[in-house]
């Protein structure tokens, strides 16, 4: 359409201009998407964040306050706190604090606060521990009481409005406009004579953009017959997963990840397409080694398929390379089942590219007519597909397992680490505590290989699962040496401290950012039971005791694993209180622990099998032997129950 059209494409910044040129038609130079990001995020930075204020917090803590079993001193104590704390703005973390100032809402009605106004939970809970320092300076178990009845009180008056925030900072964001420029059809861009400068540069790129571009891969020039194949072969893998797993078509991280890896492998080989490079250039592997632990191998082997005809029609329909990415993922999915640890990588790197090789120059030799064959660039191209597979799989593992939360062996080794910063912290607050983790860890993983389930997420699991314990350790039997700060506490408040250790070890894990498979775990190793020791003395005390007051909150184990470690968290804890720890001690006490947590229907949602349970039970009586030995136990507590810990 007009002159010179070849040689525009090709000016760079610096180049002197042969000839004028004008605007064939009229287009838009679009900002670049460095520019836009930037000014959308200074537009959404000046949107200060919204709160929403409760002024009536204070009072309905008060009223609780009332209410409680405590002493008049205690009480006025903690009003008199509170009553400082609850004169602050307080939100639920500082973080929220995004700006120099927030908006806060009171009565509907809007003002600006800096951020100085405002403090956090963590500050406020900072504050109670130094008062109860004021209050009580030489009384341990008084501050102690002070401090978890108090915390139990502080929270926030003012809730951060995410979406209305998110709302009005969106808002300010698309005000933003795209265009950098317009050019008007007959605009003169250039002068002959003229250096080409960014400006330049940029008005004849979008020029470019703003054309229909036709797709010049093979896919867009065959019948619409292979179109069709194209669409069918789509709409079938969606039907078969949706046939035999329907649960994995609506997780969304599987969704994504599965698009995300089909739209590289395709960008990728058009690419390839596009400038003639090697035909068996392929990203297969990639997906071969991360959608089998995103999807599993099932799921995985038909994607493979599904990909490797649609990079066949791409390729001309060839049947070489069908069965190339045919076997070169279908070997990849098989050697990712040796990736359990970082060496074996290279080990599955080398199966691939050894496999690319022997194919890519089979298939050169068999399906084309070249009488000679270069196998020098056959083995760079193997290398580097191979290698950026592989490469391309170690980075996007980590960000997938943070993202969905979902844990995969690698991140489970990395936990695994005693030196973790939790770990490191249980085993010094709470020593006691740490060693349990560990031996429930050792049991758990026996008991999980002798049902082949998964032993190192057992493991793993068991060295967490406790470590809520951390905030009180010395209300748990196994971190005391002396005086037991229950003998001072009322049944229901030493309930109270014992069942929130598993409130608080979420807490911890949620903000170590641990996968959602160790928070279950550690949600669930108590299940629903009932802290007998103290109910029942609590019932010696008064008639009219509510048992739900002494109960785990829950929820019951879900998976072999979680049942498979509160099963090895209560037997740990009772083989050690065996004065006597015969073999036939040892097995009458597993097989008592089991009963009585299937009795209580602890292991309902567990899908355990009977055969399982009893194969479990064997694999804890091997390993409970060389660990029982004798422990001090609480006040009534039964021999057979951990629920006191």
């Amino acid at each position: 359409p007009y002159k010179g059209e070849l040689s525009l494409k090709s000016l760079k910044v610096g180049d002197i201009a042969q000839q004028d040129f004008y605007a064939p038609y009229s287009f838009p130079v679009k900002k670049s998407d460095k520019e836009l990001t930037r000014e959308r995020q200074i537009a959404m930075h000046s949107v200060y964040p919204y709160f929403s204020y409760n002024g009536n917090v204070r009072d309905s803590v008060f009223n609780l306050l009332d209410s409680l079993d405590i002493s008049d001193k205690v009480r006025r104590n903690i009003k008199k706190t509170l009553h400082r704390v609850y004169n602050w703005l307080i939100v639920q973390n500082k973080n929220l604090l995004t700006a120099d100032s927030a908006v806060v809402i009171i009565n509907s009605n809007e003002r600006l606060y800096p951020t100085t106004y405002f403090r956090d939970v963590s500050y406020a809970l900072n504050y109670i521990d130094k008062k109860s320092y004021t209050f009580y300076p030489m009384d341990s178990v008084k501050r102690a009481l002070f401090e978890n009845i108090t915390d139990q009180y502080v929270i926030p008056n003012c809730a951060y409005m995410k979406d209305f925030t998110e709302k009005k900072r969106k808002k300010a964001a698309s005000g933003i406009s795209e265009t950098l420029t317009l050019v008007e059809k007959g605009e003169k861009i250039f002068s002959k004579g003229d250096t080409i400068n960014s400006l330049i540069k940029r008005k004849l790129i979008s020029m470019y953009d703003t054309r229909k571009v036709e797709f010049k891969g093979s896919l867009w020039q065959m019948p619409w017959t292979r179109r069709a194949i194209f669409l069918t072969l789509i709409i079938a893998f969606l039907s078969i997963l949706y046939l035999f797993d329907p649960v994995k078509i609506f997780q969304i991280d599987r969704a994504v990840s599965v698009g995300v890896v089909y739209l590289l492998i395709i960008v990728a080989y058009n690419i390839v397409v596009r400038n003639n490079f090697n035909q068996f250039y392929t990203f297969i592997p990639f997906a071969g080694l991360l959608l089998s632990i995103v999807m599993g191998e099932n799921d995985t082997f038909f994607f493979v398929f599904l990909i490797s005809s649609i990079l066949s029609i791409y390729a001309g329909s060839k049947v070489s390379v069908l069965l190339y990415n045919l076997l070169v993922g279908f070997s990849s999915i098989l050697s990712s089942r040796t990736v359990k640890n970082r060496f074996a990588i290279y080990f599955a790197f080398l199966i691939i590219f050894v496999l690319e090789l022997f194919l890519s120059f089979l298939f050169t030799r068999g399906f084309s007519q070249a009488t000679v064959i270069n196998i020098n660039s056959l083995a760079i191209n193997s290398v580097v597909s191979s290698l950026v597979s592989v490469l391309l799989f170690m980075g996007t593992l980590p960000i997938y397992e943070r993202i969905s939360n979902n844990v995969t062996d690698f991140w489970l080794l990395e936990l695994s680490n005693l030196n973790h910063p939790l770990l490191k912290e249980l085993s010094e607050r709470a020593p006691g505590t740490f060693t349990h983790s560990v031996s429930v860890g050792n049991l758990a993983a026996v008991a999980s290989d002798s049902i082949k389930a998964n032993s190192l997420l057992a493991r793993v699991a068991s060295y967490y699962h406790d470590i809520g314990k951390m905030k009180h350790p010395s209300f748990f039997i196994e971190n005391q040496s002396g005086e037991n700060p229950h003998d001072l506490l009322s049944p229901e408040m030493s309930a109270s401290v014992i069942i929130g250790h598993v409130k608080d070890g979420v807490e911890m894990a949620q903000k170590y950012r641990l996968p959602m498979d160790i928070i279950r775990v550690i949600q669930t190793h108590h299940g629903k039971s009932v802290l007998k020791p103290f109910y029942q003395k609590a019932l010696d005390l008064k008639k009219d005791v509510d048992i739900d007051s002494f109960r785990y909150p829950g929820p019951l184990p879900a998976s072999k694993e979680e049942s498979i470690v509160m099963l090895a968290d209560s037997i740990d804890a009772a083989v050690r209180t065996l004065k006597s720890p015969s073999d036939k001690a040892v097995k009458e006490l597993i097989a008592r622990i089991i009963s009585q947590k299937i009795e209580e229907g602890e292991l309902d949602n567990s899908n355990l099998t009977l055969l399982e349970i009893s194969r479990i039970g064997q694999a804890f009586f091997k390993m409970a032997k060389s660990i029982a030995h004798p422990r001090v136990e609480y006040p009534n507590a039964n021999n057979n129950s951990k629920d006191s810990a």
